[in-house]
């Protein structure tokens, strides 16, 4: 089990370094559709920021904004 939760965390640092800073039309076509999915109205110059959620024992495990909103 321990070793899923450092897999789940590993996976969770590379979505978060991948997309936090990035505007959407610098994203693969992969995660646009996923960010798309998430933020409808999203603009290809939008920022999107990513983060850990404060509580690690919570859920969601990271949060995602756009344009800081």
């Amino acid at each position: 089990m321990e070793s899923q939760r450092i897999y789940g965390l590993e996976n969770e640092n590379k979505i978060i370094s991948y997309l936090n800073g990035k505007r959407f039309n610098e994203l693969n076509p992969k995660w646009k559709e996923h960010v798309k999915k998430i933020f409808p109205k999203i603009k290809a110059k939008d920022l999107i920021k990513a983060k850990h959620y404060p509580d690690m024992g919570a859920k969601p495990d990271m949060i995602l904004s756009v344009n800081d909103k």
